[in-house]
């Protein structure tokens, strides 16, 4: 689960095919394949060790393109030339088994799986790729009995941080379940079986869309009973830049004591405080508030004087809904603009727009919506005057909705907060209570 699974790789006596297993997980393919009663399908069999033993029990369908690559020609000499294919030296390991190997040698992504062909069980050490892995999935979904089993090597620890966030996915769908197993720490494969909902992994089109979609699972994410894929999925949608879908997940996350040491070791092997520094730090804040609910703060009668009062709140508002939409930038909350409002609205402001709906009328003030969010508006509603408006511009959210100021209705909300000039007014033709705020400024942000 740890660095420490980087130690297992090579068993301490080299058997007599070499392999990319170390002990722990080598014994855990074969006591895993020998509660197999049909076909076998691998992924990436390398030079067959796991292969030859599998062949032991069922026939077995190997994927693999058999590139020989420069670095494995250095460290094992004398199987293949640089560059060349090593599927000769591949079927010689495997020629006298019980039952046939079948060799295909292909890219992953150009697989398919006959679907009147029942299999049994996956094997798969094949590209650290969750879009790899997810269509082998989508490929067996209907030939993977009720009773199969699905081993990935790679999920703990840090070495395939999409592959760990992909299996999180399918536990968070019930797509797949984990099989409970007494393997070591150090060993990083991951055991599964079909869950109740294995066929909705069809509704997928890539493993991104049920990275980013998916609840968190409500219960264990790990062979020991932690929530070691669920914290590296929320990681990972940090590393591609989706923060929001990241925070919305850290909102479901189970309290676990776990979980702290677990955040630690990620951030420090994905580096997002050296890659997004000001939203690392944002994660951070947030996800120890998460962890301790001491930090929260219940009320709302003042505008945070400091970040760290502003972050808490903006942790209590938001919804996962809004964070799922990315429209939210908690940077805004210690922004210049930030500044120049909560210096222009007087210390009754806070109580002023608690429970209520706000409207506000002007370009789109990002730092001004979260002002609202965080004093108590029960929804901001923000009346775009931007030209031109694109239909991405657009949001409607329990919390907050973007809309053109040409589709506003007055009795949707009860106080209006208008940017700028006050002939913007016009437009609205409404009577309700009117706050003004200084014009956005473009040297402002």
């Amino acid at each position: 689960m740890s660095d420490t699974a980087i130690l297992d790789k090579e068993s301490p006596a080299a058997p007599d095919i070499p392999r990319m297993l170390g002990d722990a997980d080598f014994e855990l393919v074969k006591s895993r394949a020998e509660l197999s009663n049909g076909p076998i399908l691998e992924i990436g069999p390398w030079l067959g060790a796991v292969t030859f033993e599998l062949a032991q029990i069922a026939p077995v369908t190997v994927v693999d393109n058999f590139f020989w690559s420069e670095s494995e020609a250095n460290a094992y000499p004398g199987i293949s030339e640089p560059n060349g294919s090593f599927r000769a030296a591949f079927e010689s390991h495997v020629a006298d088994t019980p039952h046939p190997v079948t060799t295909l040698e292909i890219d992953a992504s150009d697989f398919a799986w006959d679907d009147s062909e029942s299999l049994s069980l996956l094997f798969y050490d094949g590209p650290r790729d969750a879009e790899a892995l997810h269509l082998i999935l989508r490929q067996i979904s209907k030939a993977l009995s009720a009773e199969g089993q699905i081993l990935i090597k790679n999920v703990y620890g840090t070495r395939a941080p999409a592959i760990g966030a992909y299996v999180n996915a399918l536990l968070g769908a019930s797509i797949c379940e984990l099989i409970h197993t007494d393997q070591p720490n150090w060993c990083n494969m991951a055991v599964l079986k079909p869950s109740s909902a294995w066929a909705d992994i069809d509704s997928f089109e890539t493993a991104a869309d049920a990275i980013s979609t998916t609840p968190l699972p409500q219960s264990f994410s790990d062979p020991w009973f932690g929530q070691a894929t669920s914290v590296m999925r929320l990681f990972w949608l940090a590393q591609l830049g989706n923060w929001g879908a990241s925070f919305a997940q850290l909102h479901m996350l189970p309290v676990h004591t776990e979980s702290p040491t677990l955040f630690d070791e990620y951030e420090r092997f994905l580096r997002l405080n050296q890659t997004a520094p000001e939203m690392a730090a944002v994660f951070s804040v947030f996800r120890q508030i998460h962890h301790d609910t001491a930090l929260r703060i219940p009320t709302t009668d003042r505008i945070g004087e400091s970040v760290d009062l502003r972050l808490r709140r903006l942790w209590d508002t938001i919804s996962p809904e809004l964070w799922e939409s990315e429209a939210i930038d908690p940077r805004q909350a210690f922004s210049n603009r930030f500044e120049v409002l909560r210096a222009a609205l007087a210390s009754g402001f806070a109580v002023k727009v608690a429970g209520k709906s706000i409207a506000i009328l002007g370009p789109l003030d990002q730092a001004l919506e979260i002002l609202c969010l965080i004093c108590g508006a029960t929804k901001v509603i923000s009346l775009m005057t931007n030209d031109p408006l694109s239909e991405g511009d657009f949001l409607q959210t329990e919390q907050l909705a973007r809309q053109p100021v040409e589709d506003a209705k007055s009795d949707n909300f009860d106080l209006i907060i208008c940017i700028g000039a006050q002939e913007r007014l016009a437009a609205l033709q409404s009577d309700q209570e009117t706050i003004q705020v200084p014009e956005l400024s473009p040297n402002i942000a």
